[in-house]
C-alpha cells in the first residue's frame, strides 16, 4: 500500500507525522498538515507523492521560518501596545478639549453680551482663523 510506503519515508527522515491519503477532489489544496498528521488529497499516485514530497519540505522549512515568524509577532505585538496607548491618550484627552473649547465658546458669547472689545479695531481681521492683517 502506497500510503504505508509514504509513512515510511516520514519514518526514515525523523519526521513526527501521520501519513493520511484520502483522495478527495473537492479539496482546494493537494495536501496539507494538521496537527500530527499530514493529509495527501490527491487521487493520482504520481501527483500524491509530489505532494508529500512539497508537504515534507514546507514541514522541514517550518523550522526555518519560525523565528522569523516569532520576531515579527513580537514587532506587531510591541506597535500594537504602542498604538493603544497612544488611542488612550487621545481618547483622555477628547474631554478635556471639548471643556476647553466650550469655555472658550462661553467667554466669547459673554464678550458679545457685555460688548467688551477684544480686539484693536484699528487692524482689519481676516484669514479662516482670524489672523490679524495690517491695513
Amino acid at each position: 500500500m502506497n500510503r504505508k510506503r509514504m509513512q515510511d519515508c516520514l519514518d526514515r527522515l525523523c519526521i513526527p507525522l501521520t501519513v493520511c491519503w484520502v483522495p478527495d477532489k473537492t479539496k482546494p489544496v493537494h495536501g496539507q498538515i494538521s496537527g500530527n498528521n499530514l493529509f495527501i488529497y490527491d487521487s493520482d499516485e504520481k501527483e500524491a507523492w509530489l505532494t508529500l514530497q512539497h508537504e515534507i519540505a514546507e514541514y522541514k522549512l517550518q523550522s526555518v521560518t519560525r523565528p522569523y515568524r516569532l520576531l515579527v509577532n513580537s514587532l506587531i505585538e510591541t506597535i500594537e501596545k504602542s498604538v493603544y496607548t497612544q488611542k488612550e491618550e487621545f481618547i483622555d484627552f477628547l474631554p478635556k478639549m471639548a471643556t476647553v473649547i466650550q469655555e472658550v465658546q462661553g467667554q466669547q458669547s459673554l464678550v458679545r453680551k457685555v460688548g467688551l472689545r477684544v480686539l484693536n479695531p484699528r487692524k482689519k481681521i481676516s484669514g479662516r482663523y482670524g489672523e490679524r492683517v495690517k491695513r
